[in-house]
């Protein structure tokens, strides 16, 4: 936590998306919530342009819900149903209207325009990273803690990458559970 203070001490007392998805996560934990901040990258390994979002298991639906604290933003289909990001993913990549959000929605106050967001997020949503243990004061900067989704592993060489989207958003996340199927799998 101290390395996130000092971030926003250096930054005009703010967080970028990963401070803030790192404080989000880690109060879910603290209320008893499965949760974990996922990083959200473009094709190219060697990039800046990425966005982290939280996702928090939610047992009357079943499945991980998408939460992007950086605008106070969560997103629901057309039944109202909160979206994972698989399902948020598939929507917007088949540009089907089917992708809504909340109304208080902004980024500093402002409202947020749900299309300018879409064209950012869109390209981001390739390969996905998160850390391997989820806990409170646990973080994904060191490689080692990580694990990372990408379409084809041959393709990247990431020291724990798997190509298999069920292992990745397998539910509820519990320590030592990705990196035991992954060596299963190897």
């Amino acid at each position: 936590m101290r390395s996130l203070l000092n971030f926003a001490a250096e930054h005009g007392n703010r967080l970028n998306c990963r401070g803030l998805a790192i404080v989000l996560s880690e109060l879910c934990l603290a209320a008893g919530l499965y949760s974990r901040y996922i990083t959200c990258s473009p094709r190219e390994r060697e990039t800046d342009d990425s966005h982290v979002v939280v996702i928090v298991y939610s047992k009357e639906f079943n499945k991980w819900i998408m939460l992007d604290p950086s605008y106070c933003l969560f997103f629901f289909n057309n039944q109202n149903e909160p979206l994972s990001i698989h399902e948020f993913r598939n929507l917007i990549r088949n540009e089907r209207n089917e992708v809504h959000i909340n109304e208080n929605a902004n980024y500093h106050g402002k409202r947020l325009n749900i299309n300018t967001y879409l064209h950012s997020i869109k390209h981001k949503l390739y390969r996905f990273s998160s850390s391997l243990e989820m806990s409170i004061g646990v973080d994904s900067c060191y490689e080692d803690n990580v694990i990372h989704l990408v379409p084809q592993t041959k393709d990247y060489n990431f020291s724990r990458a798997i190509s298999n989207p069920d292992i990745f958003w397998q539910l509820p996340f519990k320590k030592g559970t990705i990196h035991e199927k992954h060596e299963k799998n190897s």
